[in-house]
């Protein structure tokens, strides 16, 4: 530092520290695509290629954002992000109504995602006692759900709506 001798201004130009930049993730991927099923329009973090299947699917036609994540697994990546993108005004969500022994609609299936797979699932009721039942989807790329002992009755603890929507 200078020692002034006189009063006045002085100016004294001093060098600033470069501000440090930290470390910072590169290994990050973000993918956006058609896939099979899954979220439309919200990021969704995925860390397995088994992960990335149970959520959007396995490999379409229609688009490579399968053969991309999988890659990117395949190549040592842990952790990306995966968003799906479809026409909104075209994509619904399918849905089944079960039916009664009079035919009349008793319980309405709706599919998790909206796409073509909905429509490609499989339903097939069991009874399996007087008031209970078994309930069977199987998935369009070979997985199958099972919910056994569901009633109708809605005081129930196995009430089909409460089971299947925890």
């Amino acid at each position: 530092m200078l020692a002034y001798r006189t009063p006045g201004v002085y100016f004294e130009w001093l060098d600033t520290p470069l501000p440090l930049v930290g470390l910072r993730r590169t290994d990050i991927a973000g993918f956006v695509g058609i896939a099979a099923r899954g979220l439309l329009h919200q990021p969704v973090k995925v860390e397995s290629w088994t992960q990335f299947r149970s959520t959007f699917g396995g490999h379409i036609p229609q688009g490579y954002l399968a053969y991309a994540v999988e890659g990117f697994f395949a190549n040592g990546g842990r952790t990306c992000w995966v968003v799906r993108a479809a026409d909104p005004l075209q994509a619904r969500a399918a849905w089944l109504d079960l039916l009664d022994g009079t035919g009349q609609p008793t319980l309405r299936l709706t599919a998790t995602s909206p796409g073509v797979w909905g429509e490609r699932v499989t339903v097939t009721v069991v009874r399996s006692g007087r008031e209970r039942f078994a309930l069977l989807l199987r998935l369009p790329d070979g997985e199958q759900e099972l919910w056994r002992n569901l009633t109708m009755d809605p005081d129930d603890p196995r009430y089909v709506e409460r089971v299947l929507n925890d």
